[in-house]
């Protein structure tokens, strides 16, 4: 009798969604990398405040099916909160969160300074 066994590295995030201040209207990614056995599928799911998000629900929202990755095209205040990744396999389950912010009214300029030309970008006061 022959008995064979299958070894496979635990699949776990080792590059997770980095928390990110992002300019209304602009495009952000969060990454959700995993390291795993490649004869492993695996899923990713991600949620924003506890919510489920889905391509069907938010066209502007996308979930790389290669390694994860959430984009969210043309960003809103709506977009802030706490989004999570969920990766699932046989091999195990892993999860990260991250806490995204929206910058609006932002006006960008150059400054000559002695160690050379700077591009600056800041938040205009609400009140203006």
């Amino acid at each position: 009798m022959n008995v064979w066994w299958t070894v496979v590295v635990r699949t776990r995030i080792v590059r997770p969604p980095q928390s990110l201040s992002a300019i209304k209207a602009s495009q952000v990614s969060l990454e959700c990398g995993v390291e795993r056995d490649a004869t492993v599928a695996v899923a990713w799911r991600w949620s924003v405040g506890g919510a489920d998000i889905s391509s069907s629900s938010d066209s502007r929202m996308s979930v790389s099916s290669v390694d994860g990755s959430l984009t969210i095209r043309s960003v809103r205040n709506t977009d802030i909160g706490r989004y999570s990744c969920f990766v699932v396999s046989v091999a195990g389950n892993d999860s990260a969160s991250a806490d995204l912010e929206v910058i609006g009214n932002v006006f960008c300029y150059y400054v000559f300074l002695y160690s050379g030309l700077h591009f600056v970008c800041r938040e205009r006061d609400p009140g203006l």
